[in-house]
């Protein structure tokens, strides 16, 4: 993969953007290969979701008062809304599928493998359809 974002998903112009995307890009990348050597079991597959959805919405996936309230609303599957920070910028319906798919709450409902979201992932940053 290139580590480029698809021009759809950013502003025109903006080659500061462009790279702090790519730098994101690329670290998520790494990420989901590492996981998918190391791991599979579909709760890490669920984290790496809710990174997903903090790198994407630039806000917590989940906020709490403490470390225990933020633990007992993941395991309920509560999540913050799937706005981005900035009001002005929309998610794109496949970023969204992406990551409701990874943070289902049952495990059943996840992506079979860490391979699969990663393509998926792919998919999106290439502008194919996901």
């Amino acid at each position: 993969m290139s580590g480029s974002i698809p021009a759809r998903a950013r502003p025109a112009g903006d080659k500061i953007l462009d790279r702090k995307l790519a730098l994101i890009t690329s670290t998520v990348e790494s990420l989901l290969n590492i996981v998918a050597t190391k791991h599979s079991n579909r709760l890490e597959w669920y984290i790496i979701g809710l990174i997903l959805f903090e790198i994407v919405a630039l806000r917590k996936a989940v906020d709490g008062s403490s470390t225990l309230d933020v633990y007992e609303q993941a395991a309920r599957g509560g999540k913050a809304p799937f706005v981005h920070i900035s009001k002005r910028e929309k998610i794109p319906v496949e970023l969204r599928a992406i990551v409701h798919k990874a943070t289902a709450l049952a495990p059943a409902d996840r992506y079979a493998s860490v391979t699969d979201l990663a393509d998926d992932v792919r998919r999106y940053l290439r502008g194919d359809a996901v």
